[in-house]
């Protein structure tokens, strides 16, 4: 479902997840969901055996962002600073769409990029609507490679949920998470 692929990937949130917690580790892809009330989480990890400038590179610079959300029918790069840029990313779905503005920042001296929504605009929807939205990707050192940490965070506007998401977001985050893996694999030697 093309409008639930966007809660994984830290861009727009339109369902809630259930109140409860999984965590799941499939093919070295760790991953945990949570939501209470109207607030919600999604941590994955995996391990890679890359140059971390490179990560550090594919989880900040807009090049490769249309590789990683790729769910966004499009990109907009709105205002770049030295270690900054705002992104407008745009969904169109049936009757549903949806803009909304995050602004990337490097953090180079912690090996992280973090994200924030400083816009949300859901026209035609009767889903909840985001009031916030934020988190990062980090780069911590282990034996022989890197782990690649993706945290988020967020709140909707209604507390309500239902069971009929919760399994396809967990499946739509796995196949986000592998995909962010395999990508990062491909790119990064």
């Amino acid at each position: 479902m093309r409008l639930l692929l966007i809660a994984i990937t830290g861009t727009l949130i339109f369902w809630p997840l259930p109140t409860q917690s999984q965590v799941q580790d499939l093919n070295n892809v760790h991953y945990d969901l949570t939501q209470s009330g109207n607030h919600y989480t999604i941590r994955g990890t995996f391990f890679v055996r890359s140059n971390p400038n490179c990560l550090l590179h594919i989880f900040y610079d807009f090049e490769h962002l249309s590789h990683i959300v790729t769910e966004a029918d499009s990109l907009i790069l709105l205002r770049k600073g030295e270690d900054w840029y705002d992104v407008a990313y745009i969904y169109h779905c049936l009757l549903l769409k949806g803009r909304v503005v995050y602004r990337k920042t490097l953090i180079q001296e912690k090996m992280k990029v973090s994200f924030e929504m400083t816009e949300s605009d859901q026209r035609r929807s009767l889903l909840p609507k985001v009031v916030s939205s934020g988190g990062y990707y980090e780069i911590k050192p282990e034996k022989d490679g890197y782990r690649v940490i993706y945290w988020q965070e967020g709140m909707v506007a209604d507390a309500w949920s239902t069971k009929i998401f919760f399994p396809q977001l967990e499946k739509e985050t796995t196949k986000f998470l592998h995909g962010l893996k395999d990508y990062v694999e491909r790119t990064c030697h």
